[in-house]
């Protein structure tokens, strides 16, 4: 996780090797990242396994573990 601005090219592996293994990846708000857009920067990023995911934006959101 991190709630850094991460560019495109620093992400895209990651992204591929998270969804690959079974887990998620999104923003801090829970939106997929979407690539090659006129600003190649994700606002921030959350990946994780299903479950771990779910519990963290519950937790950056302020609503708590579920």
């Amino acid at each position: 996780m991190t709630s850094a601005p991460t560019h495109d090219w620093d992400l895209a592996a990651a992204d591929l090797i998270v969804r690959e293994a079974g887990g998620l990846i999104s923003s801090i708000e829970g939106t997929a990242p979407r690539y090659n857009q006129p600003s190649p920067v994700q606002p921030s990023v959350v990946a994780a396994g299903p479950a771990l995911h779910k519990a963290i934006l519950s937790c950056v959101r302020g609503t708590g573990p579920t």
